[in-house]
């Protein structure tokens, strides 16, 4: 009988902890979906609007401006605001 009962008891512990588990899981998930759309990191730099010029030098000491870094097969790109502005 004593076996029985602790056997119920921690199954009934488990499907609480789970069950909490999970509402924590799905709670966060609203709330960051939620924060992200009311964050606008960059109000002057929408989406689809144009680079602005990029020039440097490169390790020859060379200047260097998007044209001709962009080959016959494209260019990649990849742009990202620092966090410490």
């Amino acid at each position: 009988m004593q076996q029985i009962n602790m056997r119920h008891i921690m199954k009934k512990q488990f499907l609480n902890r789970f069950s909490t588990a999970w509402a924590i899981l799905l709670l966060s998930g609203f709330l960051s979906s939620a924060l992200a759309q009311d964050y606008d990191w960059a109000p002057d730099f929408p989406v689809g609007a144009n680079i602005p010029a990029i020039e440097a030098l490169d390790q020859h000491g060379q200047l260097r401006n998007f044209d001709d870094l962009v080959g016959d097969k494209g260019l990649i790109l990849f742009l990202n605001r620092s966090f410490d502005w």
